[in-house]
Order: C-alpha cells, then structure tokens, then sequence
C-alpha cells in the first residue's frame, strides 16, 4: 500500500489526503500553505491554513530549498539555473541559504 499523507490545517475543512509519491512542493502564501500535488497526472494545488514550518515537521521527508518553498526530493529533476530547481511541472526558487542543503540531493 502506498504511503497516504493526510494533511490538515487549522480549519476544520482543510483537510487534503494524497498520495505521498503525488506530493510536489508546498509553498507559503502569508497565513497558509499551498500544497502542489499530482492529480491525474495533472497539476494541482490547495490551500490551507497553516505554517511552513509545521509543515516541514509534519513531513519530514521534505526538505527545504528557500525560506517560503519545501520540495519532495523525489520531484527534482534538474537545476535550470543556479537559483531554480525544475520540479515536476513547476519549477521554485532556491535561496543561498538552503542552496547547500539541497545540492546535496
């Protein structure tokens, strides 16, 4: 069975269940999240309400590559210059401060 990531937000109706592997990045927008994942091959993207860093210990998994971008290492698929990373189809920036830590994968 493939791991099932349940997330939730501080609202009751934020709730988004996903596969782990359809899980791209997750981005924050002032008080939320945005959570882009793979939806039928499609991309696609929610919002809930919640923070970066809850996020980040949540699902550890993620690392992060900029201070307001947390990407699954499994999405990476080239640099497409030094400060962006192509994603499955997205692409985010990457921040000095991270930049080691993410050269690492």
């Amino acid at each position: 069975e493939e791991d099932v990531l349940v997330i939730k937000g501080e609202n009751k109706l934020d709730l988004l269940k996903i596969s782990r592997l359809d899980l791209i990045c997750i981005s924050s927008s002032q008080n939320y999240v945005e959570i882009f994942f793979l939806q039928n091959g499609d991309l696609s993207s929610k919002l809930i309400r919640s923070s970066l860093k809850k996020m980040k210990d949540e699902l550890d998994f993620l690392i992060q590559i900029h201070r307001s971008h947390l990407i699954n290492p499994i999405h990476f698929k080239s640099w497409k210059n030094s400060n962006t990373a192509l994603l499955t189809k997205t692409e985010v920036p990457v921040s000095k401060t991270f930049k080691k830590e993410s050269l690492s994968y």
